[in-house]
């Protein structure tokens, strides 16, 4: 760890938060590939108490708990009036159509079941319903209250796709293993059944859209598309649905000028026929061709359809892409129109487009650029500094995210590491790209890389010759001000690099010449004239000096001792993520 924990301060938490999602085991074959990573997604939360005493009891607090996650990922939207829903993959919004800056955010700290959200919907009582990857479906009442419904099979959780209310009191909700038809009223909500056997489609297979139209219920998947009748009783016997194989997997469905239509990664497909006698269903292509479509809202005459091109239009029996009217060609999710006659548009990384009076305006939400998280510290000033491993890197100052324009997944950077030094300046590990050093007075401007041709950190052995791909797994700052870098598979058999800012100031390295027997580095703690580094193969390598490591701006090799800590010596396991030292001086591995 970079700082030692304080008693009762954020720091001590944000500390505690630490590793929980780096994986480099195997680091020479991911290299290139970028970190590998956990299977979750890590929220970052952040309690902040009134500097208690070292050990004084103090009573949990909820409303001391802030979840600061991404929200401009958007997923889906509904409009209730001049309200907009907005489901995003770190929770849920709502703002209103004349001010779209202002929001409200609802996570699982406001009661919210799920926070990777997948869609939300208004039902006619104009109650809002959402749900994710979790399985968790979220009612929210009209007094702000919420109602949580699990969807799961042998205890595993059922990703939820999408829903859509009936006129009967029925919730349909499409999931990750066919359909449910959710009774929203009995029992204070239940499901009365699940159908995972839907015509001639695989068992279980997963369903992402859901449309409720002229008395039938129709549903697409990975399958194709299906229908059946909304007041048939015997829905469970899979013959009981009307399935074609023909209709391209498909993400989205609309009701169009009495026409069913269904869009997915081969465009946009039209049902040809009249819903009022349906008979042996003919699906067409209506346009987009290897166009993703994401979404579809039915305005007035006109069909607006969310694409991964942009906007597009179907209107007159064509579609117009891009339309007219001031379309933005950038990648959509999804469409909705709010009462003001305004049309939002959902997208992926960068929140809203809102079109009112033919003029298109951004809403981007502040946050931190990302939910998963490789690491975070905190510096004297109180601003906590996140790396994210595909995304990049921004800080929390006061209520406010500031993200790194020089650090980011547009120039190919992953973070994996931050540190902060005794004099301030912020220390950040890459995955392929070597360090970065800010200094906190000019963080934007006065910045500087670290890579082989002005340290010592050394490029991954690369037999194709491009040697300029340099791997820093994790960073740590000793108490002299010394900065520690993990250089992982790096070449002529360096393990870590150092800076040393006494003495005049040096680079060096320590490697397989000084008894470091595997180039797997993932975790430091630096101490004084000692460093603690955790391997993913051998264990752990505890290395100890008494002297200097840098005279007259040169670097000094001192006597070392390295000695290895290994499952021979107790350890659970020789693959070592995470290394603490408390304030009892207890190492926790």
């Amino acid at each position: 760890m970079t700082n030692q924990p304080r008693s009762g301060s954020c720091g001590e938490t944000a500390m505690l938060i630490r590793r929980a999602n780096q994986q480099v085991s195997g680091l020479s074959r991911h290299a290139r590939s970028g970190p590998a990573r956990a299977g979750w997604a890590v929220f970052l939360l952040i309690i902040c108490l009134a500097a208690p005493a070292s050990g004084q009891n103090v009573p949990f607090d909820r409303s001391a708990w802030t979840n600061y996650t991404n929200v401009n990922d958007v997923m889906g939207l509904a409009a209730v009036g001049d309200t907009l829903w907005i489901a995003t993959t770190g929770g849920q919004v709502r703002l209103t159509a004349d001010a779209p800056n202002l929001q409200t955010r609802l996570t699982n700290i406001e009661g919210l079941g799920d926070i990777d959200l997948r869609f939300v919907v208004a039902d006619f009582g104009h109650r809002i319903w959402s749900g994710g990857v979790n399985g968790r479906l979220s009612q929210r009442w009209h007094d702000q209250s919420w109602d949580i419904h699990n969807f799961e099979i042998n205890e595993a959780r059922i990703p939820l796709n999408a829903a859509a209310p009936d006129s009967f009191g029925f919730l349909w909700v499409a999931s990750g293993m066919g359909v449910h038809k959710f009774d929203m009223y009995r029992n204070g909500g239940e499901i009365k059944e699940t159908y995972s056997r839907i015509g001639t489609w695989p068992a279980s297979n997963s369903v992402t859209d859901i449309l409720i139209a002229v008395g039938s219920v129709w549903v697409v998947g990975a399958a194709g598309a299906a229908r059946a009748g909304l007041d048939d009783q015997s829905l469970l016997d899979p013959t009981h649905w009307k399935t074609w194989a023909g209709v391209p997997a498909s993400n989205a469905l609309a009701l169009f000028n009495g026409q069913v239509f269904a869009g997915g990664g081969a465009g946009l497909y039209v049902c040809n026929d009249t819903l009022t006698s349906p008979g042996d269903t003919l699906w067409m292509q209506a346009g987009l061709d290897h166009i993703e479509v994401r979404d579809l809202f039915a305005m007035d005459d006109t069909l607006w359809i969310a694409t991964s091109a942009g906007l597009a239009l179907y209107t007159d029996g064509r579609c117009v892409n891009p339309p007219a009217l001031g379309s933005l060609a950038v990648p959509l999710t999804s469409i909705a129109r709010t009462s003001d006659g305004s049309v939002w548009a959902g997208r992926l990384g960068n929140g809203l487009l809102y079109r009112r009076q033919d003029a298109w305006a951004s809403v981007k939400f502040s946050g931190p650029l990302d939910r998963d998280l490789a690491d975070i510290a905190l510096d004297s000033s109180g601003r906590l500094w996140c790396v994210h491993p595909l995304t990049g890197a921004d800080y929390l100052e006061g209520t406010q995210w500031v993200d790194l324009p020089f650090f980011n997944a547009g120039s190919g950077i992953q973070g994996t590491s931050v540190a902060v030094a005794p004099n301030g300046d912020i220390w950040l590990g890459t995955w392929g790209s070597g360090a970065f050093k800010v200094n906190p007075v000019d963080i934007l401007h006065d910045w500087v890389r670290y890579d082989t041709a002005n340290s010592s950190l050394m490029w991954v052995k690369d037999p194709s010759g491009v040697n300029n791909y340099i791997v820093v797994t994790d960073i740590s700052v000793d108490p002299l001000g010394r900065v520690w870098l993990a250089n992982a598979a790096a070449d002529s058999g360096r393990v870590l690099a150092y800076y040393d800012p006494t003495n005049g100031g040096c680079w060096g390295s320590f490697g397989s010449a000084d008894g470091f027997s595997s180039d797997n580095p993932i975790v430091l703690l630096a101490l004084d004239q000692r460093l603690l580094t955790g391997f993913g193969n051998i264990g752990m390598l505890d290395m100890t000096f008494n002297s200097a490591l840098c005279s007259d701006s040169q670097p000094v090799k001192p006597p070392i001792h390295v000695s290895a800590k290994t499952t021979d010596n107790g350890l659970p396991s020789n693959s070592v993520h995470s290394l603490l030292v408390d304030h009892a001086d207890s190492l926790w591995v």
